[in-house]
């Protein structure tokens, strides 16, 4: 009996297949050109989303807890913990500026830093805007800082993506629902201006700030950094979990995601000297190109 042998490596093969089928996908998405069509869709699409993101329970009580304060020159830290699911609670900072307010707010969501909320290019953005007179919220993700298993292995949060995967859940859906819930404690706080909301993060914490902006319409302003590209462009890239849904491309390119953002205000940031193949420049630009049709819709 002979076994034949592949003499030539043919990696790639696979590699170009899979692009091949990631571009024919993405081509297949195409902006609306009249915008009662864009609204009938975009209610499917927002759907499709969340039935593909997993499970969104009925929310329980936040059972808001302080467990210490930490006094600034004009603001103050708050370490607080709130009930995201049933016997899920979420570590947060919580930064307030002095005053009776009510202020205006903003969710600080974290990328891929074992520290999370208090990484110092996220803490940073605390502090900065609460000296401008925000409160902002700074919350660990599943995985990170006190959510995280081992202190300094954030690489545990994206492993645990996987098993999600088989039980209809993913890693991306709890996030999004933690950063949902996150914005029902700030519309409850008495010193918060509740319909006066915003997000930011970068690159994790950017792909957080899209998602949650796109299916929750609470969020007013929206600031994505390096994280925003094409989906294509994903495929055979090495993403986190939290980055990645299941059949994504199938149901949508990135723009149609932002589309849902749609006409709020929403500032994409990348950088020039980025090196995630998934948010060089161009990749944000080729969105960014299909989501102003969207945006030109609403005039």
């Amino acid at each position: 009996m002979t076994t034949p042998i592949w003499t030539e490596h043919g990696g790639q093969l696979l590699r170009d297949a899979l692009r091949l089928e990631a571009r024919t996908l993405s081509q297949r998405h195409q902006p609306p050109t009249k915008l009662e069509s864009w609204k009938t869709q975009r209610l499917m699409l927002r759907e499709r989303l969340r039935r593909a993101m997993g499970s969104f329970p009925e929310p329980p009580p936040l059972l808001l807890r302080e467990h210490r304060k930490l006094k600034m020159p004009g603001y103050e830290i708050r370490m607080v913990t709130f009930q995201s699911r049933p016997g899920m609670h979420v570590t947060a900072n919580l930064y307030v500026p002095d005053g009776p307010g009510p202020f205006p707010a903003v969710l600080n969501v974290h990328g891929h830093y074992s520290q999370g909320k208090i990484a110092g290019l996220v803490a940073a953005r605390g502090h900065m805007l609460a000296s401008d007179g925000f409160v902002v919220l700074a919350v660990d993700a599943i995985g990170a800082g006190e959510r995280g298993t081992r202190p300094g292995e954030f690489e545990q949060h994206g492993d645990a993506g996987v098993p999600l995967l088989s039980i209809g859940e993913s890693l991306m859906g709890m996030q999004v629902y933690d950063n949902s819930r996150a914005i029902d404690l700030l519309q409850s706080l008495p010193f918060v201006d509740g319909q006066r909301l915003g997000i930011t993060g970068a690159s994790g914490g950017g792909n957080q700030t899209m998602w949650l902006s796109a299916m929750d319409e609470r969020v007013k302003a929206v600031v994505p950094v390096v994280s925003v590209g094409t989906f294509e462009s994903y495929v055979t890239e090495a993403n986190c979990w939290c980055e990645t849904l299941a059949d994504g491309l199938k149901i949508a390119e990135s723009w149609g995601v932002l589309g849902l953002i749609a006409p709020r205000p929403l500032l994409i940031l990348t950088a020039q000297r980025e090196n995630i193949a998934a948010f060089l420049p161009h990749q944000m630009l080729r969105a960014h190109t299909q989501l102003r049709k969207i945006y030109e819709l609403y005039g």
